[in-house]
């Protein structure tokens, strides 16, 4: 009687351990954005009675970058998706929420509110978001591109419509983390283009400052 089969059966098996020990070693890591930090407010609304309200009512990110994990480019028209490198939710949902933290602490109101968090008050301003684009490019810098529009709260009057765009500093070779706090960043510049807009539709008398 012959042992050898069982011999490398066990053998096979072995190889077989070590193969899946090997891959689940690599381990997922999770980012999120994170608003800007605490300073003063750009608008000073002491001495008023009137609680500014914004909404967001709507943010829409490409197809390309609705997805778990974080996109970058590898080449000009090629795009690497990291399975180790995800977002801890939705990006579209979790940019949205930067945004409202940004504005309600640039324009001094709690106030600020997105679906399905509504109001159940008009706002003053509602907030309509494309995100273009959004991604670390091969030169190493985030890049930010995005059309947004600011409509009066009673109506569905366009007040400001803009195209932003802007990069990070250059990241040389800084890793996820870097790439992260870069875009969110970003989104903070972002935040702050907006907020001045409302602030100079304000001073133009909608709605009472």
């Amino acid at each position: 009687m012959s042992f050898k089969p069982i011999h490398l059966n066990i053998a096979a098996a072995a190889i077989l351990i070590l193969l899946i020990s090997g891959c689940g070693s690599s381990k997922t890591n999770f980012y999120v954005l994170t608003p800007i930090e605490k300073s003063s407010p750009l608008l000073d609304r002491k001495g008023t009675d009137h609680t500014l309200a914004i909404e967001i009512s709507t943010l829409n990110l490409p197809a390309y970058l609705d997805r778990p994990q974080i996109v970058k480019h590898n080449s000009k028209n090629g795009l690497e998706l990291d399975q180790f490198n995800q977002w801890a939710g939705k990006l579209d949902q979790n940019i949205a929420r930067v945004m409202v933290k940004n504005l309600a602490q640039l324009l001094a109101t709690p106030e600020v509110s997105m679906p399905p968090h509504r109001r159940i008050f008009k706002p003053d301003f509602r907030l309509e978001v494309d995100i273009l684009k959004f991604e670390r490019e091969v030169d190493d810098m985030v890049y930010l591109s995005a059309k947004w529009r600011i409509i009066d709260g009673d109506s569905t009057t366009v007040q400001a419509s803009h195209i932003s765009e802007m990069n990070s500093q250059h990241l040389s070779s800084q890793g996820y983390n870097g790439t992260v706090e870069a875009m969110s960043h970003l989104i903070g510049e972002l935040s702050k283009q907006v907020a001045a807009e409302i602030i100079q539709l304000m001073q133009k008398g909608r709605p009472n400052a």
